[in-house]
């Protein structure tokens, strides 16, 4: 079984962030994790990371397509071989190879901007990287900065982008993945974190 999770942490260079990280990767027995918004720049990269996650696992990030990384993945060598493919600013895909039984997957890692049009490039990019996974199993995680239909928006809700994305969905023949699990929502002192999401993946 395979355990992932994406979290939208909305910065990391606060040290109480960093250790809930660490904290929450060993709790829950995470092999990867994609962590979005992290607002850190090159220069924090390593101090940054470091007190992030476990002493022995790898990370990459899209630092390259921004002024700072945006996306961090990082995940358990022991437990996973991932090659990253490509990185933009709104994803990082990756080639991924569970070592105990040698199955191969694509994981795009997603944090959609929040403007319409630059959204549009983020699903165009999404129909590109599709033609890279062949019959190989894609998943996708992420925060979209878009939601799929009306009832998971109180407020805000624009047809047109909605459409767009599940046209994109569509395009791609992708599915809502069933899951088991919690969201979480991380919070100290008043201050939100962010969403977490957890996922459980039987391959």
């Amino acid at each position: 079984m395979l355990k992932i999770t994406s979290w939208n942490i909305r910065g990391l260079n606060n040290p109480l962030k960093q250790k809930e990280v660490y904290s929450f990767i060993s709790s829950q027995k995470l092999q990867l994790m994609g962590i979005l918004e992290t607002k850190v720049r090159a220069t924090n990269l390593c101090t940054t990371f470091g007190k992030c996650f476990p002493a022995h696992w790898s990370y990459s990030h899209n630092l390259g397509s921004s002024s700072v990384a945006r996306i961090v993945v990082a995940w358990d060598p022991q437990c996973l071989v991932v090659d990253v493919l490509q990185t933009s600013d709104q994803m990082v895909c990756a080639k991924v190879q569970i070592v105990a039984s040698s199955k191969i997957l694509y994981l795009s890692i997603v944090y959609g901007s929040n403007s319409f049009v630059e959204r549009r490039r983020l699903w165009a990019e999404m129909r590109v990287f599709n033609s890279v996974c062949g019959n190989s199993p894609w998943i996708m995680v992420g925060d979209y900065n878009i939601v799929r239909a009306r009832s998971e928006r109180l407020e805000g809700f624009d047809s047109n982008a909605v459409g767009d994305f599940n046209n994109c969905l569509d395009d791609l023949e992708m599915e809502d993945l069933p899951t088991k699990g919690f969201g979480f929502l991380g919070q100290t002192k008043g201050e939100v974190w962010g969403i977490i999401r957890v996922s459980l993946i039987g391959l």
